[in-house]
């Protein structure tokens, strides 16, 4: 049961003379955000930037890609609250990465919610349904 694992971090990220720092943390294990930004240590300021240099979901943790989509969008919007300044996701469209669903898999529900150009702003949830792709959304109205 559980990863057996044990990694500071903590001096890394406080202390070290790395340009960013790069965490890994994956929705739909056995710990949440929260608890991954406490066991890694994470400042509540921070001098230099943090990256999630890898997330993703794996098959058995979400029913379908669209719940992977859902589940990745909402840990990169929590991520924010702590201070993520970056993301890079775990797979892009490797069909050999069996057991996690990739940016590309089923509709591309993945690339669509994570998409910068649907999501201007990581810190923000998409809409859900068809007001997802609204390109209007957040924009100003010509009078």
């Amino acid at each position: 049961m559980g990863d057996a694992r044990l990694v500071v971090s903590e001096p890394a990220i406080q202390r070290s003379q790395a340009d960013f720092i790069d965490l890994h943390a994956y929705p739909g294990f056995e710990l949440n955000l929260a608890q991954h930004v406490e066991n890694f240590g994470m400042p509540e300021t921070q001098v230099k930037p943090i990256i999630m240099g890898e997330f993703g979901a794996h098959l058995g943790s979400h029913p379908n890609s669209e719940a992977a989509a859902e589940a990745l969008m909402n840990w990169q919007v929590e991520s924010c609250r702590y201070g993520s300044d970056g993301w890079l996701l775990w797979t892009w469209d490797l069909p050999e990465q069996y057991e996690f669903y990739s940016a590309l898999c089923g509709s591309g529900e993945i690339d669509h919610w994570l998409a910068p150009v649907i999501r201007p702003d990581p810190s923000r949830p998409a809409a859900s349904g068809p007001a997802a792709t609204n390109l209007a959304f957040g924009k100003n109205a010509i009078p």
